[in-house]
């Protein structure tokens, strides 16, 4: 999921840069080891369970209302 390019609307004509398909490519994504392992316990998790902690360096992160 993370190591594949973020892709736009198919366009025939233009100089973009697309994939084989004629997808735009927005952006290139790689995984980088070991951040993408461990994602941040949303906070609204962890104020239903009190026992669940925050894994490790997810302390810093901020919640995102948007679905990636």
């Amino acid at each position: 999921m993370l190591a594949k390019p973020v892709r736009g609307i198919k366009v025939t004509s233009g100089a973009f840069n697309k994939d084989p398909n004629g997808y735009i490519i927005v952006e290139n994504r790689r995984f980088e080891n070991p951040k993408h392992y461990l994602w941040p316990v949303p906070t609204a998790e962890r104020d239903q369970n009190r026992n669940l902690g925050q894994n490790p360096s997810g302390n810093n992160i901020q919640p995102s209302n948007s679905i990636a």
